[in-house]
């Protein structure tokens, strides 16, 4: 992508939303700083050039990447990586780097940036970089479509022997999440599957987009997923169900809250105490569903999180989820193979606190519905 005779030419380097980079206000100009010797910045070398960012951006050229490290012949270079081509970021000002080292290894990164090609390697040459913020939601697309970012860590997924209303399915093991993902901050609403499918599922009677959808079966919700990953088709993700383990470590609170909160029964706590302020279940609901957000969320930023409705996962259900291996694509322990049914989480508008706990499991036929059973979405790079 790189034009012939080595001219250098201007591109934008989006990450989530092409849309994303139209409102954003001119790069300040910068004047030319005075060439100074190499510097270095945590082992990466760079030299202080500073290109002029007086000309305009070409944003022509529209490239989604991340940043990597590299180590080449003892020295440690950045590299801005857009699939398979990796572009060396060999010239960058001390402020260009501050806003460089922003983005954290592995994620997508929104970076205006020149690049240029040098003895036939791609360069990233930084007459401007910078560091967009992450747009989480799109809330004109639909009301409740946002979105927590997860950061990648370790947890213990099921329950001590010594937690009150465990189950044998809940064997207590060490879960290590690689890959950093999206959740949806609510449960996926009426309005929003009302907007992907055209309709809502027949025998709900009320009309009401706030409410969560239900009678939905794990087969209905992949053919949503295709739908809406057709819909939003070049916003840079993959939509799908969360893992059974993706769905638990966020449930705890994942990076919002200590490795050992992490282990509570609930979000807020080891007790049901509170549990009113957090959850629609058997005490509140009054026999009937509630609109998402009724009750506080939990750490991360979810809410319903417990009760309201089952939610779906993408697991198949097996008893002991400790012998479940790592799948390499997901980076964590994933059952896609073995047994019929698929794993549940989360309790509903009628269950007590014993199903509402984070280790809490289910399951049914995917096939079946219900109208206690609904899901949340997660989301990926592509």
């Amino acid at each position: 992508m790189v034009k012939a005779n080595g001219l250098i030419f201007s591109l934008a380097v989006f990450g989530f939303l092409f849309q994303s980079i139209v409102g954003v206000a001119e790069p300040r100009q910068e004047k030319s700083a005075e060439k100074s010797s190499a510097q270095s910045h945590q082992g990466a070398s760079f030299s202080e050039t500073f290109f002029d960012a007086s000309r305009p951006v070409d944003t022509s050229e529209v490239l989604r990447g991340i940043i990597s490290v590299k180590i080449e012949s003892g020295r440690e270079w950045r590299y801005f990586q857009v699939g398979d081509t990796n572009y060396r970021i060999s010239q960058c000002s001390e402020k260009c780097i501050e806003e460089l080292f922003k983005c954290k290894g592995g994620e997508l990164c929104n970076i205006m940036a020149d690049i240029s090609k040098k003895d036939g390697v791609p360069e990233i040459i930084a007459r401007t970089i910078k560091v967009l913020r992450k747009n989480l939601e799109d809330l004109g697309f639909d009301e409740n479509f946002a979105f927590a970012e997860v950061e990648p860590g370790e947890f213990t997924m099921g329950s001590p022997s010594t937690e009150k209303g465990r189950e044998s399915d809940e064997v207590p093991h060490r879960v290590a999440i690689t890959k950093g993902f999206e959740i949806g901050k609510t449960e996926v609403t009426r309005g929003l599957w009302k907007k992907v499918m055209g309709s809502i599922p027949e025998g709900i009677l009320k009309q009401d987009d706030s409410l969560p959808i239900t009678k939905v079966s794990w087969n209905d919700v992949q053919e949503f997923m295709t739908r809406l990953n057709e819909i939003r088709k070049g916003d840079g993700y993959a939509y799908r169900l969360p893992t059974e383990a993706e769905w638990e470590y966020a449930a705890r609170g994942a990076q919002k809250v200590s490795p050992e909160g992490r282990q509570n029964a609930y979000s807020f706590g080891n007790t049901d105490t509170g549990m009113d302020e957090y959850a629609i279940s058997e005490m509140n609901s009054k026999g009937a569903l509630h609109p998402v957000g009724s009750r506080r969320a939990n750490p991360l930023g979810l809410s319903d999180i417990h009760g309201n409705v089952w939610e779906w996962t993408m697991d198949k259900y097996t008893s002991d989820a400790s012998k479940v291996a790592v799948d390499s694509e997901y980076g964590h322990p994933v059952n896609l193979k073995e047994g019929s049914y698929r794993v549940l989480r989360g309790g509903g508008w009628h269950s007590g606190a014993r199903s509402l706990r984070s280790a809490s499991r289910s399951y049914d036929a995917p096939g079946y519905r219900y109208d206690a059973l609904g899901f949340r979405l997660v989301r990926t790079l592509e």
